[in-house]
């Protein structure tokens, strides 16, 4: 009985820890989106700044 209980547990255990590990996985691909977005805004705002610049002189 005590050892259905503990694969039980195991069995679940290991659910969990795939379930987290997926859950990691998209959380990390949304930061590296993130990231990228984040550096396309800020190339694009440079180049602004050199326009701006540009056309200021």
């Amino acid at each position: 009985m005590e050892n259905a209980g503990l694969r039980t547990a195991l069995v679940e255990g290991g659910q969990r820890i795939r379930a987290l590990d997926s859950e990691l996985i998209a959380a990390n691909q949304r930061r590296q989106d993130a990231y990228k977005r984040i550096g396309e805004l800020i190339a694009h705002l440079d180049q602004l700044d050199a326009q701006f610049a540009e056309d200021g002189e």
